[in-house]
């Protein structure tokens, strides 16, 4: 990485950065750092603004840290990953220590994607395990019976008070787009769950499970919830789930998600980087992520043949027209797969949350 990414940009043009990423600290610093290094006038006042700026962003990170009571307010419309991340950037953290109770609101005219369900879902079952009292108040009934019909409730802690009221039962067997949520034991064997994956997967692709397409599809889901098993160092359970999506105006696509409570891919590998990676030491937490998946970084090293589950996870889904986001800690990594070229899109200054969480998207043309 460069030590200046920003040393080509005119003044004007680092203006338009700033404004485009006016919420996110890590950028504004990178900026703050090439202006320090520039005399003229208008790049110093620029740089006064976005020093203001980052003082305004960490004071108001250490207010949301205070709250004793936290109300997720998710959308009124359908909304996936990066929408839940926008409704907890406005509460700030519930897994702080000062946070005692956590409310998951879902308003009227709420709906999600798969993604946003099942990381709610494992959010929701660790901070009720740290003690907090966890609430889901639906204003909507069409999203109550979403998450009932993929099980959601089957696997929520039973101490979560869920109002109006927890359903005792699901609407099982209804759904050839539906893989339910599977449970991830830690430590357990892989079970059956890769290959119900798999089937409905190659199901809705058209192609056989023996296909080049079901080997990959089968590599892809046994190496992420297999790390799950062998890597979350947690005793709370991970989920794994699928759904086929066929918007209006688009490719019809399948959305496979694993999600865990555990440590983090990053804070598992982070400790063996000065060892094995070097040169990779000082990455960020999403540049570790981006290179665990494109060079295959084991906790092992390189030599073992050992955790490089990612990378042959990724190298499967390339074979068809993909897309991966990767959620942990306060970052988002997305690489899109398109032909021969993979093009990564990284957030950071997200709000904390606490596992990985991992969705794949598989388009069909």
């Amino acid at each position: 990485m460069p030590t200046r990414p920003y040393i080509h940009y005119t003044t004007i043009e680092l203006n338009a950065v700033a404004k485009d990423h006016w919420d996110n600290a890590n950028v504004l610093a990178s900026l703050s750092q090439e202006l320090a290094c520039r005399k003229r006038p208008k790049a110093q006042r620029l740089l006064s603004s976005i020093q203001n700026r980052i003082e305004q962003l960490q004071l108001s990170s250490q207010q949301r840290c205070n709250i004793e009571q936290c109300e997720i307010a998710l959308p009124p419309k359908w909304f996936k990953g990066a929408q839940l991340d926008r409704a907890l950037v406005q509460v700030g953290s519930p897994y702080s220590d000062s946070c005692k109770r956590v409310t998951f609101h879902f308003p009227a005219g709420a709906n999600m994607m798969l993604e946003a369900g099942i990381r709610i879902l494992s959010m929701a079952n660790y901070l009720c395990a740290q003690g907090k009292e966890v609430f889901f108040k639906f204003d909507d009934p069409n999203v109550f019976s979403y998450l009932n019909r993929m099980e959601f409730f089957l696997h929520l802690d039973p101490r979560i008070l869920v109002l109006p009221n927890r359903p005792d039962f699901t609407f099982k067997g209804r759904s050839d787009s539906l893989v339910e949520i599977g449970e991830i034991v830690p430590g357990k064997k892989i079970g059956t769950l890769p290959g119900k994956l798999t089937t409905t997967f190659c199901n809705k692709a058209g192609v056989g499970n023996d296909s080049t397409l079901g080997h990959a599809s089968y590599t892809v889901f046994a190496e992420m919830i297999g790390n799950v098993q062998e890597h979350s160092e947690t005793e709370l359970s991970g989920y794994a789930a699928l759904q086929f999506y066929e918007p209006r105006l688009s490719s019809p696509f399948i959305q496979v998600v694993v999600s865990d409570s555990g440590r983090g891919v990053v804070n598992t590998i982070r400790p063996v980087l000065h060892r094995w990676y070097p040169i990779y030491e000082n990455l960020m937490d999403s540049e570790i992520i981006e290179k665990m998946f494109e060079q295959g970084l084991s906790r092992h090293g390189p030599h073992e043949g050992h955790g490089l589950g990612f990378r042959r996870s990724w190298q499967q889904a390339m074979k068809t027209k993909s897309r991966l986001v990767v959620r942990q800690g306060t970052c988002s990594v997305t690489l899109k797969h398109t032909g021969s070229k993979a093009t990564p899109n990284i957030h950071n200054q997200l709000a904390p949350i606490h596992g990985t969480h991992i969705s794949f998207e598989f388009y069909l043309d």
